[in-house]
């Protein structure tokens, strides 16, 4: 009797720009990058990972796909981003040289190298528009604190109170916290605090506020005001 395994069920050689492409299907799918899969009542359907949309795509056999799980298929849209992926990617060859990149940025480097992918290394290449987005991100974040911030100054004493009106310049979410990692424009000051709530880049709010530390920014070595306490008052235009 020949039993199946999850080794026999995967195809085996996965061609490098279709597994990229699934990766930017299940990325638009999931509008963005999910990392766990989350399960709901049986009127909400289930949200499967990125890396799983991607890994249950090239299984072969349904033994070891879910029930609920709904294949998709890749658009020209999504094979188009798998051009500016590479094209992303090409610069990474010097990098490696100038030996800058981090080691995670180098597995993700590596696995999309030959013309196949490993399928081994599928939970990589789900992540690869998720960290083309997040680099984009801290570049255009360092070029602006580079070329308008340079004065930036620390603000007030630990503990003071901080009041007016601030813009959002960046926001990244961090699953630790649960929370909103923002920073921000006060009167051409860099300032960054933690909040629950969805604000918009370029939003303008009153907030009052507390001094909680002053430190370096660390996408540009500029001087940063962390606050705290953080109390949104009321949205301004």
């Amino acid at each position: 009797m020949t039993f199946l395994t999850k080794e026999a069920t995967m195809t085996k050689a996965i061609q490098t720009q279709t597994a990229l492409a699934v990766a930017f299907m299940a990325d638009r799918l999931n509008e963005g990058y999910i990392r766990e899969t989350r399960r709901f009542s049986e009127d909400v359907p289930t949200q499967f990972a990125n890396k799983e949309i991607v890994k249950f795509y090239f299984t072969e056999s349904d033994n070891f796909t879910p029930e609920d799980f709904v294949k998709a298929i890749p658009t020209d849209e999504d094979f188009d981003n798998v051009d500016l992926a590479l094209k992303h990617f090409k610069r990474y060859t010097l990098e490696l040289l100038g030996n800058t990149l981090s080691d995670f940025q180098k597995q993700v480097f590596n696995s999309i190298q030959g013309p196949t992918v490993h399928k081994g290394t599928l939970g990589l290449v789900s992540y690869v528009p998720e960290l083309i987005r997040r680099e984009l991100q801290d570049a255009k974040l360092k070029k602006m604190l580079r070329t308008e911030y340079r004065e930036s100054i620390a603000l007030g004493k630990y503990g003071e109170k901080c009041t007016g009106n601030l813009k959002i310049i960046d926001a990244r979410w961090s699953k630790n916290w649960e929370s909103y990692n923002y920073t921000a424009d006060f009167g051409g000051n860099i300032v960054s605090f933690m909040n629950k709530e969805k604000l918009d880049i370029g939003q303008r709010i009153n907030f009052k506020a507390k001094i909680k530390a002053h430190q370096r920014n660390k996408f540009f070595d500029i001087p940063e005001t962390r606050l705290n306490y953080m109390r949104k008052m009321k949205d301004a235009r």
